[in-house]
């Protein structure tokens, strides 16, 4: 399944249901403080993007849902003031993967080459343990795997035709830039990415011979880029990892230890999507009561 017109295409529908019961969308405002008092969350404090120097905005309201993650909501969003006893297990937690993905404009379609729009999962070997564990850039010339898709074959409205290549990446590698701002990095950042992009394509190129001579323009993004856009913590792009140690930890739920504090998102379910769609569910059914799921699903049922 993929969304008619691209990712971009989900959020309408979902912006048009918020103002029909009577919400409002704000762009450019990153959330910089869950507002507490007396042990209960009645707001939150906002920085506007767009006017850096103006005083921060203060928004209220009788519950408060953060999708920032468990790691930024425990650790960066809730005051150091407000005592819980999660945070040290939250901070020393596994880190989740984070990866490079190279985007792709081809010249022509990938149908040439025998594509259909279905995803690979391409691998240098069986040994699956030894192709998660991301290696530093100089050990590994050639990526271990990848996973290559094609967005344009699965969007019926594409205008052009596109792809995208996936790998895993080591966060520490990019140390030297991390207190340097997107697209100012310098030089050196720039070689490296584009040594990453030559290998990334040189490894799909092995597999899937002339798949090289249909790319005309090739971006990537590293972990810092993922971190940058996301406040992701180390760049990851699933959350809190799904280790078996995850389903242990008593935050990773929907209601959180402060007063009306809720937690949405893949932290609360599962990675992915549908793993984020499900968690907003599991938020809203607890934020409506014992029988918030019958209600929802009745609800869903009617149409409504």
């Amino acid at each position: 399944w993929y969304p008619v017109g691209g990712g971009s295409a989900i959020v309408p529908p979902i912006i048009a249901t918020i103002k029909e019961a009577g919400g409002k969308v704000i762009t450019q405002r990153r959330v910089t403080e869950i507002i507490v008092e007396a042990g209960a969350a009645i707001g939150v404090k906002v920085a506007n993007a767009a006017h850096p120097q103006q005083e921060p905005e203060m928004y209220y309201a009788p519950k408060i849902v953060s999708d920032a993650g468990a790691f930024n909501t425990y650790l960066k969003l809730i005051p150091p003031s407000v005592s819980l006893s999660d945070r040290e297990s939250i901070y020393s937690f596994p880190k989740g993967e984070p990866v490079f993905t190279l985007y792709l404009g081809l010249k022509e379609s990938a149908q040439k080459l025998g594509f259909e729009g279905e995803n690979h999962w391409i691998y240098s070997t069986y040994d699956h343990e030894e192709t998660g564990l991301a290696k530093s850039i100089d050990q590994n010339d050639s990526p271990q795997f990848c996973y290559l898709s094609f967005p344009s074959l699965k969007n019926a409205a594409a205008q052009g035709h596109t792809a995208e290549i996936i790998s895993a990446a080591n966060y520490d590698d990019f140390s030297p830039w991390q207190k340097k701002s997107w697209r100012k990095r310098g030089a050196n950042y720039g070689e490296i990415k584009s040594q990453i992009t030559d290998s990334l394509i040189e490894f799909v190129e092995g597999h899937y011979p002339g798949f090289k001579n249909l790319i005309e323009y090739a971006e990537l993004s590293t972990p810092l880029t993922t971190e940058y856009f996301s406040a992701s913590d180390r760049g990851s792009i699933y959350g809190i990892p799904c280790v078996p140690e995850r389903l242990e930890q008593p935050w990773i739920a929907a209601k959180t230890p402060v007063k009306n504090l809720y937690l949405t998102g893949t932290d609360t379910f599962s990675p992915g999507i549908v793993g984020a769609m499900m968690g907003g569910v599991k938020t809203a059914c607890l934020m409506n009561g014992q029988l918030g799921f019958l209600k929802i699903m009745t609800n869903i049922i009617k149409g409504h």
